[in-house]
């Protein structure tokens, strides 16, 4: 599944006030896609995307709700 982030979709979240949302959503995404690329491997996906662990576990913890 390929999901496309447009100049618009930045546009609206700007003008609604939603930017922090849509970088959530982004981060949430990115997150998710190394942990299954990593099979789970926390240490391994914060290497892959070039944050540190904690982030990449916060992050992780806030997706799952």
């Amino acid at each position: 599944m390929t999901t496309v982030l447009t100049e618009r979709n930045i546009e609206d979240a700007i003008e609604k006030g939603e930017v922090r949302d849509l970088i959530r959503h982004l981060e949430n995404v990115i997150v998710q896609k190394a942990l299954i690329k990593t099979r789970g491997n926390i240490s391994q996906a914060a290497i892959l995307v070039k944050m540190n662990r904690g982030t990449v576990n916060k992050i992780r913890k806030r997706a799952e709700g």
